[in-house]
């Protein structure tokens, strides 16, 4: 069993790496070339147009992977250090690329 002066010590470094990581957040805030705001023109993303022009055809691949639940992973089973998020595993995720790696499977669903 750990000490109190052990687990005083791991409260302290939280401490610590969570004020790092909100002034680490804050650079890249006030430096991101995109702004900050709940709707984004979408001339700073115009990619989203294809986004636009394809619902349809994106809506029917999610409804096609909606019904083959098997495709889509707990979000907790990829991500584990993120259990906080889909409590229960109810959040599930089809993942086609992430980390420059390909999820060949799910490409030829």
């Amino acid at each position: 069993m750990r000490s109190s002066c052990e687990l005083a010590s791991d409260k302290k470094i939280t401490r610590v790496m969570l004020r790092l990581l909100a002034a680490i957040n804050g650079v890249f805030r006030v430096s991101s070339l995109i702004p900050i705001a709940p709707i984004i023109d979408p001339s700073w993303c115009p990619w989203t147009q294809a986004l636009e022009e394809s619902w349809k055809e994106i809506r029917e691949d999610a409804d096609g992977i909606a019904e083959r639940g098997s495709v889509a992973l707990n979000f907790r089973e990829l991500f584990p250090e993120r259990d906080h998020v889909g409590p229960g595993g109810c959040f599930k995720i089809c993942v086609l690329q992430a980390y420059g790696f390909l999820h060949e499977r799910n490409l030829r669903n």
